[in-house]
């Protein structure tokens, strides 16, 4: 059996032609990628770009994030008022109590439990109207934010497209030039060492 066949001298020389093409392209793109490792630049996309003028500003996520927080603080999740809501005794809301008042004394206490419940329930009626108030708020700011991120997502899917074709036109343009190189005729080198003879005189042109 013959072993691998050894490469020409030729051969060699469009080889490292070859290699060294593709040093110079893919030069460029090392530096970049050096370039994106030591300084930290980001491209930003806009939410606003080509929208509407006057539009409102979408919020910002810390913003957004804040707002929900703030929900969790809201009535509706105060347990604390609510079991005190319900652990009202049914003589402040029962009109058929008083007929059990024997005297004045007695009048005088379910009044003062009757005011007391008036205004725990007043307060937390109006901290409710403020937590409905809120959340509207809340649901328009998620509403704005997820049609943000949607518009969002749509540009960056443009650019990665527009991108991956200039990558594509790269490479393209790669494989052109190597196969071109590979094609070209073949130039004797001379050697650095070597020296060309001397001219002869002009005298010696017409003998």
């Amino acid at each position: 059996s013959t072993g691998p066949k050894t490469p020409t001298a030729e051969e060699r020389r469009k080889s490292a032609e070859i290699a060294e093409v593709d040093e110079m392209l893919e030069s460029p793109f090392r530096k970049l990628a050096k370039m994106a490792a030591n300084h930290e630049e980001t491209i930003t996309l806009s939410p606003r770009m080509g929208g509407s003028p006057g539009s409102g500003d979408p919020p910002e996520p810390e913003e957004l994030n804040k707002a929900l927080q703030d929900l969790e603080n809201a009535a509706s999740s105060d347990a604390e008022v609510r079991e005190k809501i319900a652990k009202l005794p049914p003589e402040v809301s029962e009109l058929s109590k008083l007929d059990g008042l024997s005297n004045h004394r007695e009048g005088e206490v379910l009044l003062k439990q009757v005011e007391d419940a008036s205004n725990l329930l007043t307060n937390y009626n109006a901290r409710l109207q403020d937590e409905l108030k809120e959340r509207k708020e809340v649901g328009s700011m998620i509403s704005q934010f997820l049609s943000a991120q949607k518009e969002l997502l749509a540009q960056a899917e443009e650019r990665l497209e527009i991108y991956h074709e200039k990558l594509d036109k790269i490479k393209g343009l790669k494989e052109e030039l190597k196969y071109h190189i590979a094609a070209l005729p073949d130039i004797p080198v001379l050697p650095t060492s070597s020296r060309l003879a001397p001219l002869p005189n002009a005298g010696d042109l017409f003998q």
